[in-house]
């Protein structure tokens, strides 16, 4: 089986969003390197069949949901992961509040994805109410994961948060509006986004050149400057361009030459706006990496993602610049 089948980065992946705190998830989900090992080790191992019982134990069944959800160590069954997490999640007594927790943010996932299943442009309102309420009994519950925030988003950039803001006249957004734990948890989120941009800003506005890759739709953003590759030509320190990869460094290879020269007066990168971290003119597009890097651990990376009108940051030490791109476009795609 290879290290990056696609089916064991899609468990991961689910299970990395459903099961942890958005602040533990975003160390935890990126650590490709070591969870890829551990979740094949993990996911050859059989369960038990009692698992198959509704009746057993709670938390095989959660996991079983997982695997036939995405169809990695169990045949693919959607219908049936979405009913074993509903009766974990409402129909069970015994199941422990943090499974419960687990069970509802897996079915705010499961519901999410049902709702765009046909394509990004098109989706399922009942469904995506049904991810919703999902996503709000586990914030209820104490687990705000990466799923319900992104559910959270998804809602509110359809404009179903607010009568003022919908996009869909035909459908009412009371229900939506009912949703108060989701909100107060999207809100909460915001504002620790807001407060972490405007850190990043001031730091990365003093050098800029020193943060950001400067292969054009790159979008790559370091957080120490001694993240990023500085081009080792000729051209002055003030004027250096910096690269997260030699994939970029040779993309932007043929718009920077003029300038790297000893008796350069400008940069071949400019940002357009000095107190800006993510408006910066660049080169030609990066090519292609399918090289290993794309897991390459090193200093931590970010890159920006636009959600619907609402920008989130991806942050990681372990997946290469290209995977973080891949993953950007991913899910900009469903918004």
């Amino acid at each position: 089986m290879s290290m990056y089948d696609t089916g064991l980065l899609d468990y991961i992946s689910f299970r990395q969003s459903t099961h942890l705190n958005y602040h533990r998830s975003t160390i935890d989900l990126q650590d490709y390197g070591k969870l890829i090992p551990q979740a094949m080790k993990f996911v050859q191992q059989d369960l038990p069949t009692a698992a198959l019982s509704i009746g057993n134990d709670p938390k095989l069944l959660l996991e079983l949901g997982i695997r036939q959800w995405t169809g990695y160590g169990a045949p693919q069954d959607k219908p049936g992961a979405l009913a074993r997490w509903t009766v974990l999640a409402s129909l069970r007594e015994d199941v422990p509040l943090s499974l419960k927790a687990r069970a509802y943010s897996s079915l705010a996932r499961g519901w999410f994805d049902q709702a765009h299943e046909n394509a990004p442009e098109t989706l399922n309102i009942s469904y995506l109410y049904d991810a919703g309420n999902s996503a709000n009994e586990a914030v209820a519950l104490g687990l705000i994961s990466p799923a319900v925030l992104a559910v959270a988003t998804r809602i509110e950039s359809v404009g179903f948060r607010r009568p003022e803001d919908n996009k869909f006249p035909e459908h009412s957004t009371e229900r939506f509006e009912r949703l108060t734990d989701l909100w107060e948890a999207l809100d909460a989120r915001d504002a620790e986004m807001a407060e972490e941009n405007l850190k990043r800003e001031v730091k990365v506005s003093k050098d800029p050149l020193s943060y950001f890759c400067a292969a054009e739709d790159c979008g790559i953003v370091a957080t120490k400057k001694s993240t990023l590759w500085r081009c080792g030509g000729g051209c002055p320190p003030a004027f250096k361009p910096s690269y997260c990869s030699k994939y970029c460094q040779k993309a932007d290879r043929k718009h920077h030459r003029p300038f790297c020269r000893p008796d350069a007066t400008e940069s071949s990168v400019r940002p357009t706006d000095s107190t800006s971290a993510t408006t910066v003119e660049r080169g030609p597009s990066p090519p292609e990496d399918t090289s290993p890097e794309r897991f390459q651990p090193g200093p931590e990376r970010t890159i920006d993602v636009n959600l619907g009108g609402r920008t989130v940051q991806i942050s990681s030490s372990t997946i290469g610049p290209q995977m973080l791109r891949e993953m950007r476009e991913g899910l900009e795609g469903r918004f």
